[in-house]
């Protein structure tokens, strides 16, 4: 009879932890949502288009790809994740050939006429000589307006990770698994940090009308990723809302 009851027990132990390890792991990835499959463009299309430009493709290994064409300036190439939001963590991996250029857009309007980054922010992304030289274009950065720091994005051909998180006013930027870059949008920062680059209010009070209220009254927009002439690859993409 003791032996019964030692086996009973010790199988509702195992049933136990094998349960209670397996909603740890569910918790992990809770709240996640891969955007990006790798088949399809389901839940995507251009920046003021229904559909996605035919300068997108889907790679044999899953990966998105923008086919690159210096000579072609058409505005409109820009491609959105097809739903506003407002605090969240986005993620996903990128490649870029040598020169290549692109960038990640958050909290986007759609303005007919205007370009995609006089409404947003870029964190920028693109090709690097792996000298970890800080500049305020380099990969990871809010594009001229604060430097990556360090700069730690790999050298043409290899993947980066890039990871942003906007959640009530503070942006952090992590790249390759390292955060990179920080700011509060709204504030005397956000006013000083514009007034210091190319988006100020000076040199180009269009953009600064936008950028200075960035997500509009309700502070909220699109995610976008850049078309900017060249090859440029990514995969693995994810979303997680914040409330």
């Amino acid at each position: 009879m003791k032996k019964v009851i030692y086996l009973l027990f010790t199988v509702i132990f195992a049933i136990t932890f094998s349960s209670c390890g397996g909603n740890s792991k569910k918790s992990a990835d809770d709240g996640w949502v891969t955007i990006f499959d790798g088949k399809s463009f389901k839940g995507w299309r251009g920046y003021t288009k229904e559909g996605v430009p035919e300068q997108w493709t889907i790679e044999s290994d899953g990966s998105m790809k923008i086919n690159g064409n210096e000579e072609r300036k058409t505005l409109g190439l820009d491609l959105l994740w097809d739903e506003k939001l407002k605090n969240f963590e986005f993620e996903m991996e990128w490649k870029a050939p040598e020169r290549g250029n692109s960038g990640l857009f958050y909290y986007a309007q759609e303005v007919p006429g205007m370009a995609i980054y006089n409404s947003a922010t870029e964190v920028a992304l693109g090709s690097t000589d792996g000298s970890g030289r800080i500049t305020k274009t380099g990969p990871g950065s809010a594009f001229d307006i604060k430097a990556a720091e360090p700069q730690n994005a790999k050298v043409p051909g290899e993947w980066n990770k890039i990871k942003i998180i906007v959640n009530k006013g503070t942006v952090t930027h992590i790249q390759n698994d390292v955060e990179v870059c920080k700011y509060t949008l709204w504030t005397e920062e956000w006013k000083e940090l514009l007034n210091n680059s190319k988006f100020s209010e000076e040199r180009s009070p269009r953009a600064y009308s936008y950028l200075i209220n960035i997500g509009g009254d309700n502070r909220e927009g699109y995610i976008g990723l850049q078309e900017h002439g060249t090859d440029f690859w990514f995969r693995n993409i994810r979303l997680k809302k914040l409330p």
